[in-house]
């Protein structure tokens, strides 16, 4: 289900997003429909969030976390480039290519 890490993202609230993960929030924890708070944050192009989020997941294994992170779909197929890109976040794009996110990546009706 959503998590408060969700709702924070989702609202651009990184402070809070920073203030959850030091305390144990999942960052790649997924809602109902198979989102992430990155997707929520890219969504709605919520930069500062969705660098942390990533700066978060690359801090905390290796430099192939943040790759994952940026793979991760939802429901429908869709990644956080998807939604960033459809909702015309430019910025949000071009982080979450840097951080290794795919412009190849197809959903599930095959749209890229």
């Amino acid at each position: 289900g959503e998590t408060a890490l969700h709702t924070a993202a989702e609202r651009g609230n990184t402070e809070i997003c920073e203030t959850l993960l030091k305390y144990g929030a999942v960052v790649d924890s997924t809602d109902e429909d198979g989102c992430t708070p990155l997707h929520r944050a890219a969504q709605k192009g919520h930069l500062d969030t969705v660098r942390l989020l990533l700066t978060y997941t690359a801090a905390d294994d290796s430099d192939d976390v943040a790759a994952t992170q940026v793979s991760i779909r939802d429901s429908g197929g869709h990644t956080a480039l998807h939604l960033a890109a459809a909702w015309g976040m430019s910025e949000t794009c071009r982080l979450l290519l840097e951080y290794g996110a795919r412009v190849d990546d197809i959903d599930v009706t095959g749209w890229t």
